[in-house]
């Protein structure tokens, strides 16, 4: 597996263009906004990639086709139709 590490919009869209199977792109919360999810659902909608996203924060998670909350390691909700709503009540 090819691990990059992206800390631009640019260096993100780069990985994705890349089209590696077997390419992990990890980027860091402070460096992650609007811009580069943008780029992620793309990557999915328009590439057909597959995209796994570690988040804390529900705003980033309603970018997700499906989501899984776990609470003590363990999954706790499997959501697949993703709102405000249903992601809060997931969490509590």
């Amino acid at each position: 597996m090819l691990l990059s590490l992206a800390h631009t919009r640019e260096e993100l869209a780069a990985a994705i263009a890349a089209n590696e199977p077997n390419r992990a792109v990890v980027m860091t919360m402070g460096a992650l906004h609007e811009g580069h999810l943008d780029l992620l659902r793309r990557a999915v909608d328009e590439l057909g990639q597959s995209v796994i996203m570690v988040t804390h924060d529900t705003a980033t998670a309603a970018y997700a086709d499906r989501v899984l909350v776990c609470r003590d390691g363990r999954i706790v909700s499997d959501l697949r139709d993703i709102t405000a709503d249903n992601l809060t009540a997931a969490l509590r």
